[in-house]
């Protein structure tokens, strides 16, 4: 059984004990258990009137657990809540964030929500750009960027390193950056890369434009 449904499943099975000890108990002191169970289920109607919510959680955490779309430590982003997932309760799910704050959301809200689950695979797509000045040689630049990615171990060989113009902006030539990696290396090498590139294309004569007006003064 997957670790995060532990206490999920722990807490089900202490509801249907309990409930099972409170009807022996009654049974061995000559309850009618028939007639208490007419009062509960008539009152029980009401209450999940009042408690749709919460039913609704309820039933959210249930179809997790059959469709799993998430396991224990996994880095999920649902309905503007994300985090790794610590565990699933009755009516909530615990999510932990990187900087260590803890995030409870609803399983209602899971469940009818889309989750983008980002470590479900063992390995992603890093997406990076960059703009380089429009008297740059293009062809020069993507072998020297994809030289560069390429030379780094974490870098997966398939699908190879792909480095193409996406844009012609106002004052550089966009390219788009696309490497594979393991998903557990993601955030490094994003962060490696994109901190040593500028000296990469700088040692490589390729000069990173930035935003420039030219001013024209004409002498009537």
């Amino acid at each position: 059984l997957d670790p995060m449904l532990h206490k999920f499943v722990l807490n089900i099975l202490k509801v249907v004990v309990w409930v099972e000890i409170i009807l022996a108990v009654m049974d061995v002191f000559g309850f009618d258990a028939s007639s208490l169970l007419t009062i509960f289920a008539a009152a029980g109607a009401a209450v999940a009137l009042a408690l749709q919510g919460s039913l609704s959680n309820f039933a959210g955490g249930i179809l997790i657990t059959i469709t799993r779309p998430f396991s224990k430590g996994d880095y999920i982003v649902c309905a503007g809540n994300e985090g790794a997932v610590d565990h699933i309760d009755l009516l909530s799910t615990t999510l932990i964030t990187p900087d260590n704050r803890v995030v409870i959301v609803p399983n209602g809200t899971l469940i009818n929500n889309s989750i983008t689950n980002a470590t479900k695979k063992d390995t992603r797509r890093v997406d990076m750009e960059i703009g380089i000045a429009y008297d740059t040689d293009v062809e020069y630049a993507k072998k020297v960027l994809i030289d560069f990615i390429s030379s780094d171990a974490r870098v997966l060989k398939d699908p190879a390193v792909f480095v193409e113009v996406m844009n012609y902006g106002d004052s550089a030539v966009e390219l788009v950056i696309r490497a594979w990696c393991s998903t557990a290396d993601y955030w490094g090498v994003k962060f490696d890369i994109q901190t040593a590139m500028k000296g990469v294309l700088t040692q490589a004569g390729i000069q990173i434009p930035y935003p420039q007006v030219d001013v024209h003064i004409e002498n009537k």
